[in-house]
């Protein structure tokens, strides 16, 4: 049975991040070995502040640096988002804290591109980067959100982040479901699984409403820790008030056999409602049982908000079945859109809502 820890951390103040996370590792009793070559793997999206509560929080990350740090371990800090990796580093914080602790900070979207095969539901074979040979380890460090097309993005979902660059697109036509790509989700994380030594949860403040990209900071004051992605997934819907019939990766993992009984330790499973995605233009907030139906029974469309879009592109440039055009502002070709919503994901501005 699997263990998932549940430690209350109100602010990101550093002194009280690392109580947490020493707090977290106890009461899984994770331990580290000195020497290990460690691959850390935040989530970062596109480029936002840590107070959008897009990116992992730099805290989050600087509290793990410090022990791995103080056990002599190499670290990589490693991601692939939507676009500009690289700035998505600088502005998050993250660079910061790598180059404090020395470090190898790498978009992974600039390695070389190699191929594995795999035997999953959806794929058969997995692209991914050389330097994900080298690392001893990885600790997946994702944050709490609600997602357009997954219900919520977790630590099943981070791992999608390890996929370079322009390949994400490619995977989004072959899950072109909401039900494939919960199925590609999990076949990209078994392949990883062996590696995922530790997962951290970025709790502290989450993201509601039009997540992963544009939507409210949400106080939810939790570092949540496991071994096993899928356990915390399944903690982390619960607490955010979703079914995992909501959330299409944790259907699919409970449909290959992966457990629903989960121990809990530490601190008591708040209950904190979070706002699903796609459901907030013209709808009062307070009335959550009509939004949680108007999502889950009517296909959501994305639409432009002109008044926030400043025709950058990103929606076209980050379209996998490219039915986005700029004339000058996104028009959606709806014969071939496949609803991925990665348009909505990437737009930096939040010009791209969903509707009914």
């Amino acid at each position: 049975m699997p263990t998932v820890s549940i430690v209350n951390c109100p602010n990101y103040l550093q002194e009280d991040v690392d109580k947490a996370l020493a707090q977290s590792l106890k009461n899984i009793d994770f331990h580290f070995n000195a020497g290990d070559k460690v691959l850390l793997k935040p989530n970062i999206l596109m480029a936002k502040k840590p107070e959008f509560a897009v990116s992992t929080h730099p805290s989050v990350v600087e509290a793990v640096c410090k022990i791995l740090k103080e056990n002599g371990c190499e670290i990589i800090i490693a991601e692939s988002s939507g676009w500009n990796t690289e700035n998505g580093f600088t502005v998050s914080g993250i660079r910061a804290v790598g180059e404090k602790y020395g470090a190898k900070i790498i978009a992974l979207e600039k390695q070389r591109i190699i191929e594995k095969n795999i035997e999953g539901k959806v794929l058969k074979t997995l692209k991914t980067t050389d330097i994900m040979d080298f690392p001893d380890y990885i600790i997946n460090l994702p944050k709490m959100k609600t997602h357009a097309l997954t219900g919520i993005t977790g630590a099943v979902k981070n791992i999608f982040g390890l996929v370079p660059g322009k390949t994400k697109p490619l995977y989004h036509v072959k899950g072109r479901t909401k039900a494939l790509f919960g199925e590609l989700l999990i076949d990209i994380y078994e392949y990883y699984k062996p590696m995922i030594k530790l997962n951290i949860m970025d709790a502290i403040v989450g993201m509601e409403g039009e997540g992963p990209g544009n939507g409210e900071p949400k106080n939810t004051g939790l570092l949540i820790a496991s071994t096993d992605a899928v356990a915390l997934d399944m903690i982390q819907a619960k607490i955010m008030g979703f079914n995992t019939e909501d959330v299409p990766y944790l259907k699919s993992a409970l449909k290959r056999g992966y457990t629903s009984e989960i121990k809990m330790i530490g601190d008591k499973i708040p209950n904190i409602k979070y706002v699903p995605a796609g459901n907030q233009k013209g709808i009062s907030r307070f009335v959550s049982t009509a939004k949680s139906y108007l999502i889950k029974s009517s296909a959501l469309i994305p639409e432009v908000d002109k008044t926030k879009c400043v025709k950058c592109s990103i929606c076209a440039k980050n379209c996998p079945v490219k039915c986005i055009t700029l004339e000058p502002y996104p028009t959606f070709d709806r014969k071939i859109c496949i609803k991925c919503y990665c348009c909505h994901e990437h737009c930096p501005e939040g010009a791209i809502f969903l509707k009914k």
